[in-house]
């Protein structure tokens, strides 16, 4: 035994050399060994893009996402993120962020997807520039994943949509404008490259979507499967509304003098355009009577403000029309059933009109003092407005028959937006100094 012992121990040596040789190759021994999250929670890693350990390819390369762009790996997020107990509202979900703002919220079947840009090495996701994060919450309130746009200088937010291609997010930089098509399971995106443009504007198709960008002129792209199938350019003016009505688009301008009602073909090709002059539109909205295709229209003038319905000839001789009154500004929302109406003069006042322009509802007492209307959600029942009312925030459901409700949500905040579930509930979030809330109401 005592003759073989010196053979032992060279073999373990050995053994213990070529272990060390295999973790040097590999890496440290902290990389070897790094800790993992409390199994019994059944928290999935992810990296800092994407989620479920799949690393998306965000990077801007032409239009390809660079593959081997990676994040440090202190940068790496735990997900799932549960909402906090809170006795005033169903979940409370808490998201820190160094100089955050609130771009967009958007609600599907399942998720709401909360839009922010914010600043690089500190708060809860850590990214190389100030760019755009895209956080995905369940009904619960609970954080399930994250996509950040991975650039190499700051971006700014100009628009984004959920559509059947999945979650688009237009942004710009000094150069160009970056057209990102994001799955909805955050595996995957796809990058188109445009012009710099000061606005851009997206509109969902059944298949595709039309993208209106903005500089000395309108251009006007139409992408489908992340490939720009048509483009065409159109006079300047701000893009009010777009309507799919199968073989062609109605789309809605509104210019300096006045604003124009174009329709284009499938492929973008101008069919014909109307003019109104000396109005601005407010909204507009389609809406079926006696089988025949109109358009209610919020018009601006100097008299005041009108509620228009228009046939498809958008003939101003065979419009019907009555008139609201004098406005400094005014917002308007349209639901397909009625009209609401806010307008701020020297008082406000709240007017709702129904499909045959008769008036339902007023009253100068619910909107008095608002600062700032921030959402509106509309359903066919009527419509959930979010605003400010001494520097507090407040939720109000204001139904067709003019019934309303009032919430003092004891919140103050300067950028809020609302969503609806599926099952009907209330999601409000905002920004705050140090991140961004969001809330689930019953």
């Amino acid at each position: 035994m005592k003759k073989n012992a010196p053979k032992i121990l060279a073999v373990v040596l050995l053994s213990l050399v070529a272990v060390l040789m295999i973790v040097a190759g590999s890496g440290s021994l902290t990389e070897i060994f790094k800790p993992t999250p409390n199994n019994n929670d059944d928290v999935p890693t992810v990296d800092a893009v994407g989620d479920n350990n799949e690393q998306t390819d965000n990077e801007l390369n032409s239009d390809k996402l660079d593959s081997d762009a990676t994040l440090p790996e202190e940068d790496v997020d735990y997900f799932p993120i549960k909402a906090e107990q809170n006795p005033n509202y169903r979940y409370y979900q808490n998201v820190e962020l160094l100089s955050p703002t609130l771009n967009a919220t958007h609600s599907t079947t399942e998720f709401t997807f909360l839009i922010v840009t914010h600043q690089t090495d500190k708060g809860a996701f850590k990214v190389v520039a100030r760019t755009q994060t895209i956080i995905k919450i369940d009904e619960e309130g609970t954080i399930i994943s994250r996509y950040s746009i991975k650039v190499n200088m700051d971006t700014e937010y100009l628009y984004s949509k959920v559509t059947s291609q999945g979650l688009v997010v237009a942004v710009k930089d000094n150069s160009k404008t970056y057209l990102y098509t994001i799955s909805l399971d955050f595996k995957q995106a796809e990058l188109i490259e445009l012009p710099l443009f000061s606005s851009v504007t997206l509109f969902a198709l059944n298949d595709s979507f039309l993208v209106f960008g903005t500089s000395s002129e309108n251009v006007v792209y139409k992408i489908k499967n992340n490939t720009i199938v048509s483009s065409s350019v159109l006079q300047s003016g701000i893009i009010k509304e777009v309507y799919d009505f199968s073989n062609y688009y109605a789309v809605f301008s509104s210019g300096i003098e006045g604003y124009s009602f174009i329709k284009l073909s499938t492929d973008l090709k101008l069919i014909s355009t109307t003019s109104i002059q000396n109005k601005s539109i407010l909204a507009v909205a389609p809406i079926m009577e006696e089988n025949k295709q109109k358009f209610i229209v919020a018009e601006h003038t100097i008299s005041g403000v009108e509620i228009v319905k228009y046939d498809m000839s958008f003939s101003v001789t065979n419009a019907e029309r009555v008139g609201i009154g004098l406005a400094e500004s005014a917002k308007v929302f349209i639901n397909g059933e009625s009209i609401f109406l806010l307008l701020h003069a020297s008082t406000d006042r709240l007017y709702l009109i129904d499909k045959n322009l008769s008036f339902t509802s007023s009253n100068n007492t619910t909107f008095k003092g608002i600062t700032e209307l921030y959402d509106c959600a509309t359903t066919l029942n009527g419509y959930l407005t979010l605003y400010t009312k001494e520097d507090i925030l407040t939720l109000t459901d204001i139904r067709n028959d003019g019934t309303i409700k009032s919430i003092n949500l004891d919140i103050i905040t300067n950028s809020a937006f609302l969503n609806i579930d599926r099952q009907g509930n209330y999601i409000v979030t905002y920004q705050t100094e140090k991140g961004i809330v969001s809330i689930g109401i019953n």
